[in-house]
């Protein structure tokens, strides 16, 4: 980079410009030993706009008595690409996002609106990938069903609609899938958390599970092949 940077920035042509560019971001002269258009592929990755219309912003910073400094001015456009790419994403961090889905949870899944016609609803609980918890090391979380660590969700379906009407968890996937819905112990009905679904789904309808949930037939008709 050292022989484009130390030119006349006008005197660069838009091949020197796209030569340079790559150049500061590690595409040294060996590993520009590719076609035209996988250089040109690169520099618009990384800088957003073409060599030639770089070429010509210089051209115009020049014109008006700018000293440009190549190496801030790649820097700054390099920043310009990734913050528009943020922005395209709604700019805001993984977090918020995450709040901010989260809060449509009350709105998008529940038991409003449910078709007069609906007398059973599909349940059951679910396995979901997670990493170790490092602070928690305990074979609760360790899963059978796909032999590595992981977290359950109990999950409610209308057949209906097609819509998913209950989400609980996450809880360690060693919490039977009854105790999930009682959200306790069994024989402890007084103690059993109020959030539960148990508590929540609808009196017009019945809930079908697996015979996991046998044991709560006021709540759960268990299917003819209950594994």
């Amino acid at each position: 980079a050292n022989s484009c940077a130390s030119m006349s920035t006008s005197a660069l042509s838009s091949d020197a410009i796209c030569k340079l560019g790559l150049e500061f971001i590690g595409f040294d002269e060996k590993r520009q030993t590719c076609s035209q258009d996988l250089s040109i592929s690169r520099f618009r990755a990384h800088y957003g706009v073409d060599s030639p219309a770089l070429s010509a912003l210089i051209f115009d910073m020049e014109r008006e008595g700018t000293h440009v400094i190549m190496k801030s001015l790649f820097m700054a456009i390099n920043w310009l690409k990734l913050r528009r790419s943020r922005q395209d994403d709604g700019d805001m961090e993984r977090s918020t996002a995450e709040k901010r889905i989260q809060k449509l949870k009350s709105i998008k899944i529940s038991f409003d609106d449910l078709n007069p016609d609906c007398q059973f609803l599909a349940v059951d609980t679910v396995h979901v990938r997670s990493e170790e918890f490092r602070c928690d090391p305990n074979s609760k979380w360790w899963s059978h069903k796909f032999n590595g660590p992981g977290v359950s969700f109990e999950v409610v379906c209308d057949p209906v609609y097609g819509k998913i009407r209950w989400i609980n968890g996450p809880q360690p996937v060693s919490v039977h899938d009854i105790t999930f819905l009682r959200g306790g112990k069994k024989g402890k009905m007084n103690t059993w958390n109020r959030s539960s679904l148990y508590f929540n789904v609808p009196e017009s309808v019945k809930l079908v599970g697996d015979s996991a949930y046998a044991g709560q037939p006021d709540k759960v008709t268990t299917t003819k092949d209950a594994h």
